[in-house]
């Protein structure tokens, strides 16, 4: 394998990562619209934390009971937040 070979491969992996990240971004997009508390918390690492735009810090477990409750209401699309993210996880 030659150096080339090498960083094409690191390109592909780094590829796959963003290709990952923006499909999981997409899925949380779609659990937030459709207030899917279950779906998110699977979705989210067990030490998640939320800092709202007004500063606000919430735990994952403090999130999820808001959605759950309905005071955490997402938009009917939430594509503000990383628009190609949400509008394709296959870009």
């Amino acid at each position: 394998m030659t150096a080339d070979d090498d960083a094409r491969a690191a390109g592909e992996a780094g590829a796959d990562h963003v290709a990952a990240l923006r499909a999981s971004y997409a899925a949380q997009c779609r659990a937030m619209v459709a207030g899917d508390a279950d779906a998110l918390g699977r979705l989210l690492a067990d030490g998640f934390t939320l800092t709202h735009m007004t500063g606000t810090v919430q735990s994952k477990e403090q999130w999820l009971a808001d959605v759950r409750s309905g005071e955490m209401a997402s938009p009917s699309s939430p594509a503000w937040l990383w628009p190609r993210a949400c509008a394709s996880p296959h870009r």
